[in-house]
């Protein structure tokens, strides 16, 4: 169960590191679009092959979820726990120094994720609780350096800029969190249709795609 359900999001992260959404059916040509993007991604890019070892760790796969879980550290300096719930399109920017403690959960759209970022428990050491990490419900995007530590729930679409410190946050709308405990106007993902989120990212050189697309 565990498997099937990290092979279907790693489908979708695929999907959103091309800006492509390829109908599933059928589903010869859809896996042909799967294995030709997936391949290229492993031989060109070091971002999707974390991605495909966060995948495979947090797969419980016995033995092979443990060595990518060591490959994560020892090959991009980061520490993503296994125990983390992750159902969201993921895609990794500059991937190093990444932490994700356990009992983090997102559960989003996507989630947008540059280097250096620390997204876990405000006080080390302090008695475990299901409610001691962030909790992500919509589309995050995480700027390089930031930290985002201790009970915050976002129900809303967010940014975290770079350099940026958040805990406790309540967020009452879409938001850029620019420092401490502060949110400001900024970039926000619901525009125009408040039923739909939209960002725009460019798909990397591996997809052989230079266009920038909408994110649904």
């Amino acid at each position: 169960m565990h498997i099937r359900r990290q092979l279907h999001l790693l489908i979708r992260d695929l999907e959103f590191y091309c800006c492509e959404y390829p109908s599933h059916n059928p589903r010869l040509p859809f896996c042909r679009w799967f294995v030709s993007k997936a391949f290229a991604g492993i031989l060109c890019s070091r971002d999707f092959r974390l991605n495909l070892l966060v995948r495979v760790s947090l797969a419980s796969i016995p033995l092979l979820s443990r060595i990518a879980n060591s490959l994560i550290f020892y090959l991009y300096g980061s520490t993503i726990s296994s125990n983390a719930k992750l159902d969201c399109r993921l895609r990794f920017c500059h991937a190093r120094a990444i932490v994700i403690g356990p009992r983090v959960v997102m559960e989003g759209e996507f989630a947008y994720i540059f280097n250096n970022v620390t997204i876990g428990k405000l006080i080390p050491g302090a008695p475990k609780s299901q409610h001691d990490m962030p909790h992500f419900k919509k589309s995050v995007v995480f700027g390089v350096g930031s930290s985002v530590l201790g009970p915050l729930v976002c129900n809303h679409h967010a940014v975290f800029s770079s350099n940026s410190f958040c805990s406790k946050l309540a967020m009452e709308q879409d938001a850029t969190i620019w420092g401490y405990n502060n949110s400001k106007e900024g970039v926000f993902f619901m525009r125009p249709n408040p039923n739909g989120s939209s960002f725009y990212f460019t798909p990397p050189k591996w997809t052989k795609s230079q266009s920038s697309r909408t994110v649904h």
